[in-house]
């Protein structure tokens, strides 16, 4: 466990779905209270930062996986997590950490696989399939970066890929066996995962961005937007970055950072102080934290929300990590059917308007009052299981 982990222990309901939120104080939604004293970076002695502390302690995770990862390159910790084609991509072969093979620690840049952003990819795709008169004009052709101008990889940190692993939840027959035994997915409280976006920039650019020369094509491309999730708390905690001059960053969905900006908008001495310590060079006062959550609802019983204006472009304003992340299941398969059967990402009615607030316990039972009549198993909040594939 790294040291700046510190794990909060509940009793959790044993159905393996989660059908209503639990009680913990709101935090990261842009209706929540601000807390003062943690803005100028002072010390406390809160024994529960994720929940307490929700800021604070996002900035901490992205102080923490940013850090050199000292292997000959200029690779952050993160970048050395396994990438998600690596745990998916074959079947019918369990996967191995990343370097595990040779016993050897990987040395100089891997080339990035980069793919188009996935929700604004399904955004796309699901918008085709509604009837013309309930398409969102306009905006499929817009919705994510096409391949040239960059995109997303996905990496788990190795208590989430040994979770995936040993579970056998790797590949889909695995996961549908799982649902069969009405297995609970829980993973270790080290579990992390993220999601980075990346595109090309200019040698003009390079001192505001955290950059990488991709060996893949020889481009140089700039961190635009990170999501990051750690299973701190049941639920998972949930923030999101994004480099400052993203043109619409903050614009839609109100930002909020109580311990990492001052009130004139500037970097706060306790999260430069915290970046200084790490290492961080000057490029990373140049990313924003535009919010974190840990909680379905506000105290009023509000959604939280939370979005990244590159991530969730089109419809940030709906946007709702924890709520959406929720949606992660699998269900029984269906005969002639070779997908994975599993709960979609978007509202039915609308690809551009997503589920917020606390989950519908009927998309998990056909009865809530009745656990034996399970439709879908919930993944503990991890969407990349859906990019597992059948044995062949």
């Amino acid at each position: 466990m790294n040291k700046f982990t510190k794990s909060l222990i509940l009793i959790v309901a044993g159905s393996g779905v989660l059908i209503g939120s639990l009680t913990m104080p709101s935090a990261g939604g842009p209706h929540a209270a601000s807390q003062p004293a943690a803005r100028d970076g002072a010390q406390t002695s809160d024994g529960d930062p994720a929940i307490n502390e929700p800021d604070r302690f996002a900035w901490t995770v992205f102080v923490e996986i940013n850090k050199a990862a000292n292997n000959g390159s200029k690779d952050r910790v993160w970048e050395k997590w396994a990438p998600d084609e690596d745990v998916y991509g074959n079947p019918n072969r369990a996967p191995i950490w990343p370097g595990a093979a040779t016993g050897l620690q990987e040395t100089g840049p891997r080339p990035k696989t980069l793919r188009p952003i996935t929700q604004l990819q399904i955004a796309s795709e699901e918008n085709q399939r509604l009837p013309r008169r309930r398409r969102q004009r306009g905006r499929p052709a817009g919705l994510f970066l096409p391949a040239q101008a960059g995109g997303e990889e996905v990496r788990m940190n190795r208590a989430t890929f040994d979770f995936i692993v040993s579970n056998n939840l790797w590949y889909v027959e695995g996961q549908e066996a799982a649902f069969a035994r009405g297995t609970k997915i829980n993973f270790p409280v080290e579990a992390k995962e993220i999601k980075a976006i990346w595109r090309p920039i200019t040698d003009a650019e390079k001192p505001r961005f955290y950059w990488q020369l991709n060996p893949a094509d020889n481009k140089v491309y700039g961190l635009v937007a990170i999501h990051i999730i750690t299973k701190d708390i049941p639920n998972w905690t949930w923030a999101t970055f994004e480099q400052m001059d993203n043109p619409n960053h903050c614009k839609e969905m109100k930002c909020k950072d109580d311990f990492g900006l001052k009130p004139d908008g500037s970097v706060s001495a306790g999260l430069l102080k915290m970046m200084q310590d790490a290492g961080l060079g000057p490029e990373w006062q140049y990313y924003r934290l535009n919010g974190a959550q840990v909680d379905f609802t506000d105290s009023t019983g509000r959604p939280t929300l939370l979005g990244n204006s590159i991530i969730e472009d089109g419809f940030v304003t709906t946007s709702s990590c924890i709520t959406c992340h929720a949606r992660a299941t699998i269900g029984q398969r269906i005969p002639g059917q070779s997908r994975a059967n599993r709960l979609s990402v978007f509202k039915s009615t609308s690809p551009l308007i997503s589920d917020n607030g606390t989950p519908d316990p009927r998309w998990y039972y056909a009865d809530p009052s009745r656990p034996q009549t399970l439709k879908y198993l919930q993944l503990d909040f991890l969407w990349s299981m859906f990019r597992a594939k059948r044995r062949s």
